[in-house]
């Protein structure tokens, strides 16, 4: 028996191409699509073929030209956790992927529960949890690509550092691509509450407090 979890859906702007991600119980991230709004599906393809541990909690975004683009999580034996990027065009049959290497930047440390999503100009965003408790944000300008070799200058804090065991990491772009809004879950006080912030075009934060959505 193969069970199959964490799943995750994207549709084309046309609303006719359906694509699917999910983890598998051998460790892999597999991706799936329907040219024809969900009635029949495709021949699965392991989009993290080649890497090797825990691969999972994956997510996934469609740009315009139809690209597809995944993040997750990945989990070595000795416990590190790092996330993994991948793209495949629409004319290809499978998938580019790499580490994307936040170590480099921010030190030895966890990442996790990564989200991304993309405009129709190029620009892929990812957020995702960083050493349990921040959440961190990253951007490509070159559809994807340069997360591989992400700098210093890509790479920002979002949450105000008063919140722990931050999760279920969200971002989105505004209309031109300039300002990110982000949301997560975070304890405060003993308590999970649902926070959010956004970065503006220059990646500063837009509100100084993290906005606590709910009461």
């Amino acid at each position: 028996v193969v069970n199959r979890d964490n799943s995750c859906v994207a549709i084309d702007a046309a609303a006719e191409t359906v694509y699917l991600v999910w983890r598998e119980d051998d460790g892999h991230i597999w991706f799936n699509q329907s040219n024809d709004k969900g009635v029949t599906f495709g021949s699965d393809i392991n989009v993290s073929s080649g890497i090797s541990g825990n691969n999972r909690n994956p997510s996934l975004a469609v740009d315009a030209d139809n690209t597809v683009y995944v993040v997750w999580e990945n989990e070595t034996a000795a416990g590190t956790k790092d996330i993994y990027f991948a793209k495949k065009a629409s004319s290809a049959a499978a998938f580019t992927a790499g580490v994307v290497p936040v170590d480099s930047v921010l030190g030895s440390a966890n990442q996790a529960q990564p989200f991304v999503t993309v405009d129709g100009g190029g620009v892929v965003v990812i957020a995702w949890v960083q050493a349990a408790n921040a959440v961190y944000y990253g951007r490509s300008i070159d559809y994807g690509s340069s997360l591989w070799t992400i700098a210093s200058n890509r790479i920002k804090r979002v949450d105000g550092a008063d919140t722990s065991n931050c999760g279920a990491v969200s971002v989105r772009l505004s209309a031109d691509a300039a300002t990110k809004y982000v949301c997560w879950s975070a304890e405060a006080a003993g308590k999970r509450n649902v926070y959010f912030n956004a970065l503006n075009s220059s990646d500063t934060r837009v509100y100084g407090t993290d906005i606590q959505v709910n009461d």
